[in-house]
């Protein structure tokens, strides 16, 4: 029987539907059975339902009907399984129907009723949910960041970029992917994504040891970059080392060459 921990990292690749047959079969079976994995799978449908509509601004003339619709929709997702097998009912909290509901209400509210005096009562309920969604971004990039597929760690990165206070076990996941994952292109989106909290001590110093092992010719260009953007003078020396090996290429030479002039 599968246990917890495995399912976690195959709940994503489930709502996806990237999972094969037997894997989708495995989940389901798990998911009627434990009420944890069921209201993680919960979360993250509405985590990712709620950063699909992040873009949208008006309500359209059918919202109403759109969202009855919606909600139920969701419902039958929630409670659907492929077994034939006896099961038994999974009983959706009625907590996370009143979260959308809320966000409809609010949505609405904000809408037809835009004033100040309104935007200022509905504040609370914004600011909770708000907090509400940063927390599940945090709980979907944490179990991403361990899975085996490039996209779904490069996800797992974008959802940890968009966090406005980022939890320290998040920006060591992110140094993690910067100095130790097998793929360049995850390195490089972890870089990037560190330079939104280069303030932090951890995030600098990173960047100054990933400079000290990083051997890939783009990571060693975007760590310069980034080193001199952020102004850090700590990096002089390793730079100065680099321009002095004969072993680093030219094109990377004349970038150190560029970047010292504005660091010294």
């Amino acid at each position: 029987m599968s246990n917890c921990k495995e399912i976690e990292l195959q709940i994503v690749d489930y709502i996806d539907g990237t999972l094969n047959g037997a894997g989708i079969e495995v989940v389901e079976q798990h998911l009627i059975s434990c009420e944890s994995c069921k209201k993680m799978e919960i979360e993250y449908r509405l985590l990712f339902t709620a950063m699909n509509d992040d873009q949208a601004e008006l309500p359209s003339e059918n919202l109403d009907d759109a969202f009855e619709v919606a909600l139920m929709q969701e419902t039958r997702n929630l409670r659907a399984t492929r077994t034939t097998k006896p099961t038994k009912t999974v009983q959706i909290p009625l907590h996370y129907i009143y979260k959308v509901a809320a966000v409809f209400v609010l949505m609405v509210g904000s809408y037809w009723f835009g004033n100040y005096t309104t935007q200022r009562e509905f504040m609370p309920e914004l600011v909770d949910l708000t907090v509400q969604k940063q927390e599940l971004k945090t709980i979907a990039a944490l179990s991403l960041f361990e899975n085996e597929s490039a996209s779904k760690r490069i996800q797992a990165v974008e959802f940890a970029q968009e966090l406005e206070n980022p939890a320290d076990e998040i920006l060591i996941a992110l140094i993690n992917e910067m100095l130790q994952d097998k793929l360049v292109n995850v390195r490089l989106a972890s870089a990037r994504a560190l330079e939104r909290f280069s303030e932090y001590g951890m995030v600098k110093d990173a960047y100054i040891q990933a400079l000290k092992t990083e051997e890939n010719p783009s990571m060693q260009i975007e760590l310069i970059e980034i080193l001199a953007f952020i102004n850090e003078k700590r990096a002089i020396p390793k730079m100065k080392e680099l321009l002095k090996d004969d072993a680093t290429p030219i094109f990377i030479k004349d970038k150190l060459e560029s970047e010292l002039q504005n660091l010294i």
